[in-house]
Formats: structure tokens, C-alpha cells, sequence
């Protein structure tokens, strides 16, 4: 990230770091797909907010992430700050687990993590079998995770 020029400090920049090797580990996520969603989604930025709302590092939709977190720890309170890389990493590795579970292959879980999970649904049902999407999107993400797979260690 910081060969990337994360904007986010030397101390900042070394708890979103372990917090990536952290989730990943639990989640079952290579770190190295997590960066290249970090990266294709707000270029590393922690306060990236885009036109429909979404927020943070992996740019989550408020709703998304409230649903994941009512799933995930149902006592909690709701209140969560997706400017908070650390919050924000949590939740979004969460998500992306889930979606390459229930859409077994890279492309199609990308492709639901950009346009979300029931649109996704709705469009690969109108698609053959043996097709995945091909969303500019899912091809910038792919290209980051091969490049970073080509640069960074398997752990």
C-alpha cells in the first residue's frame, strides 16, 4: 500500500495493514484480492465516498453494511463508521467471503461486490452456465490481484 501511495500515515497505514492480514486469515480471503479491491474500489483512500453512497476503503454501501453486521453480530448496535479503515476492511472482507462462497468463482462474486449481490443474481440468470461477467470492474480487480500475487507473498 504504501509503494501505492496510500494516503493514510505511517501509524494508520500499518493498523489497515494488519487488519487486512487479520481478516483475510479469518475470512479465508487471500489479503493480496483484498488489496486490489481496496485498490480499484477508492485507490487506498479511507474517506472515498462515490456517487451512489458507497463508503471508505472498499466503498460499502451504509445498508449493505448494516445488513452485515445485524448478520454477523446480532448485538450489536448498528452504528458503525465506514470511514474507519479498520471497520471498513472487517465488514467488507466479510461481504466478499460470502459472495465467493455463494458464487464460486472470482468473476461472478466481483462482479456481485460491484453491483451488489440480487442484481448480480438477476443478470447471471439471464447468462449461459458456463459464462462469467466480464465487467470492466471485475477486470481491473483481476489485474491487481494478479499483479499483487506477482509481488507479494503468500501467507
Amino acid at each position: 500500500m504504501k509503494d501505492k501511495k496510500a494516503k493514510l500515515g505511517g501509524r494508520n497505514l500499518r493498523a489497515v495493514a494488519q487488519t487486512v492480514c487479520r481478516e483475510s486469515q479469518i475470512r479465508n480471503v487471500d489479503y493480496r484480492l483484498v488489496l486490489a479491491v481496496m485498490e480499484v474500489e477508492s485507490n487506498y483512500r479511507h474517506d472515498a465516498v462515490s456517487p451512489d453512497g458507497s463508503k471508505g476503503i472498499m466503498q460499502l454501501k451504509p445498508s449493505t453494511a448494516r445488513g452485515i453486521v445485524r448478520k454477523a453480530d446480532p448485538a450489536s448496535n448498528g452504528s458503525l463508521d465506514l470511514f474507519d479503515p479498520r471497520t471498513n476492511i472487517k465488514i467488507g472482507v466479510y461481504f466478499l467471503s460470502q459472495l465467493l462462497d455463494e458464487f464460486k468463482t472470482l468473476r461472478k462474486a466481483l462482479y456481485a461486490y460491484n453491483v451488489g449481490p440480487y442484481r448480480a443474481k438477476r443478470h447471471l440468470a439471464r447468462m449461459p452456465d458456463h459464462k462469467d461477467p466480464n465487467s470492466t470492474f471485475t477486470q481491473r480487480v483481476i489485474s491487481a490481484f494478479q499483479s499483487n500475487r506477482l509481488t507479494l507473498p503468500a501467507i
